[in-house]
């Protein structure tokens, strides 16, 4: 499964301010291309441009009230900006998110760091609740070692869609990575990884994610891979070459 996070992490170049017809141009050439998710930014009480909120009828708007026919749309949310005096302000959520009847977006990919496990599993509840399909991402990757990194699967319990790692960092090689994708297989649910290009090695990393994926699940759309045209790292896996490969793999299997 491909999401493409262009105007979510490309939005900390333009404080998440975009032209409304370059937005539905994206969206349709997401909708054509085989692209499954397109992040359209975020839904946060932090001050920003239009899609730092996502508000529901300014997207409805932008859609003209037509939701695209394959790909479907999703917000993310930091866990940090819905943590106050060391709870969560669920106030603060349905400020920003309304239930699923009433939204165009179908997913929520929650943004959490290792020290937000525990609250994050409120608020990842509470997103459930709503009506929304879950996923979960796990930033600053390299810097923990894998037991901290197995107490993230704990929050399987909320039977997201995807549990994921971030290379926030963009130091992740194809190794590790592998390694990363291995150890996630083990809580039990779909794995995804959102890689940065840093080192040069965003695509191979999505490669070397992909083929692990295949080996464990045999299923290639059971792997959540992240791609962008833009982010703030030197830009995530570049997304024509992902799509260009997936369509060359799934080819491949249905040809077997």
């Amino acid at each position: 499964m491909l999401l493409d996070c262009t105007l979510r992490d490309g939005g900390y170049y333009t404080n998440w301010d975009f032209d409304t017809q370059m937005v539905k141009d994206l969206i349709s050439a997401c909708d054509l291309s085989g692209v499954d998710v397109i992040e359209l930014g975020y839904k946060s009480p932090v001050k920003g441009g239009k899609y730092r909120k996502c508000n529901d009828r300014f997207i409805w708007d932008v859609l003209d009230y037509r939701l695209p026919v394959n790909v479907k749309l999703a917000f993310m949310i930091d866990a940090k900006d819905f943590i106050k005096d060391g709870g969560v302000d669920f106030s603060l959520i349905d400020d920003c998110i309304n239930p699923f009847g009433d939204s165009p977006f179908e997913i929520c990919r929650l943004a959490i760091k290792h020290s937000e496990i525990e609250l994050s599993k409120q608020i990842g509840e509470y997103i459930n609740k709503k009506g929304y399909r879950l996923v979960i991402n796990l930033m600053g990757i390299s810097l923990l070692s894998d037991s901290e990194i197995k107490e993230f699967g704990t929050l399987n319990e909320l039977k997201p869609e995807a549990l994921y790692f971030a290379d926030s960092y963009g130091n992740l090689t194809p190794d590790r990575t592998t390694e990363l994708v291995k150890l996630f297989s083990e809580f039990g649910c779909e794995v995804g990884v959102h890689t940065h290009d840093n080192l040069g090695l965003a695509f191979a990393n999505c490669l070397s994610a992909e083929k692990e994926g295949q080996l464990g699940l045999m299923e290639l759309f059971l792997e959540w891979v992240e791609v962008s045209g833009m982010s703030k790292q030197n830009n995530s896996s570049h997304i024509i070459s992902t799509v260009r490969e997936t369509k060359r793999i799934t080819v491949n299997l249905f040809k077997r």
